[in-house]
């Protein structure tokens, strides 16, 4: 998804906000939305993963998001994984 298609999408969604990282070729793009009235920190961002603190309300604890995005590719030489 383009970052063009993502402000198209989240458009009729007034209450909404978001981010998004655009595909690179045949790569999907990624996107996080939340209610506005949701905290989000973006800390950081890439192709493959987003990390966020987020804070549902003032009275709410912090918590972390880290969403990761793409295949698993395990790379294993002459060692077993513990």
């Amino acid at each position: 998804m383009s970052r063009a298609e993502m402000e198209v999408a989240i458009r009729p969604l007034s209450d909404y906000l978001g981010v998004c990282v655009d595909a690179r070729g045949r790569a999907g793009g990624l996107g996080l939305l939340w209610e506005a009235n949701v905290g989000v920190t973006l800390l950081s961002y890439s192709s493959h993963r987003m990390d966020a603190i987020v804070q549902l309300d003032e009275e709410s604890r912090e918590w972390r998001f880290t969403g990761v995005y793409g295949w698993l590719k395990l790379r294993i030489s002459g060692e077993q994984v513990k």
